[in-house]
């Protein structure tokens, strides 16, 4: 009998360590499993924009991390200084939701335009699906020397071909009855001005306020919620 307690106690302990590995094992699994969503009733978005198929959704990895250049969170001010939330008192801040609505609605590259004012360098690490990309050191140099045919040479796409026939409806005697399409602006995220220098810079254009919505977020908060960015084009 007193030989034989050893082995009881060893199997129990045995079998109580299997369960305990069983059981970690099911939790991991089921967290791993857990499905990311956009919201609780909608996990991606298909959109077509001028001909080329997207599909939005975020990373399904319960334990994906950022990585790469974006990961950075103390950049030197100045440059790199907290924005404030609104541009202009007429121009609408929006998030990820509104953002992520118009895709849904299929009105980027209809109804509303995207544009990447990034410099190239940034740009070249991909951007948001269906955006145009015109640096703001152009749109400066365009409009200050009235020479808005300075940007042509980025009309690689048609979402770029169209903000820039929106950008030369700005003459210098400004039309209310011209139909200006709404334009969403963007840069790297909240600690970068460019995407807040643009709209400025549109506004004193005469560009209808109220026609800019601005994705202060940027990038920078697209690859924080696990949204996929695409290569540039």
């Amino acid at each position: 009998m007193n030989n034989s307690l050893p082995i009881f106690y060893s199997l129990e302990r045995v079998l109580l360590y299997v369960c305990t590995i069983s059981t970690i094992t099911i939790m991991i699994t089921s967290f791993a499993e857990e499905v990311v969503g956009i919201t609780p009733t909608l996990t991606n978005v298909e959109t077509t924009i001028n001909g080329t198929a997207y599909r939005i959704y975020r990373n399904q990895d319960n334990t994906n991390l950022l990585d790469g250049i974006y990961r950075k969170t103390s950049r030197p001010c100045p440059p790199y200084c907290i924005q404030p939330i609104k541009a202009n008192t007429k121009v609408e801040t929006i998030g990820e939701l509104e953002l992520i609505e118009n895709y849904n609605k299929n009105l980027i590259g209809n109804k509303t335009l995207l544009l990447d004012v990034r410099e190239p360098e940034w740009y070249l690490l991909g951007s948001l699906p269906g955006s145009a990309q015109i640096p703001l050191s152009i749109i400066s140099i365009a409009f200050e020397q009235n020479n808005l045919q300075l940007m042509d040479k980025y009309a690689t796409n048609q979402a770029t071909i169209d903000v820039i026939k929106s950008f030369k409806l700005l003459t210098n005697t400004f039309n209310p009855f011209l139909e200006y399409p709404t334009i969403i602006i963007f840069s790297n995220g909240n600690w970068d001005s460019d995407s807040y220098s643009t709209i400025q810079l549109l506004i004193n254009k005469k560009y209808p306020a109220e026609k800019i919505h601005w994705y202060r977020g940027g990038v920078q908060d697209w690859l924080g919620l696990g949204f996929k960015l695409t290569q540039a084009r």
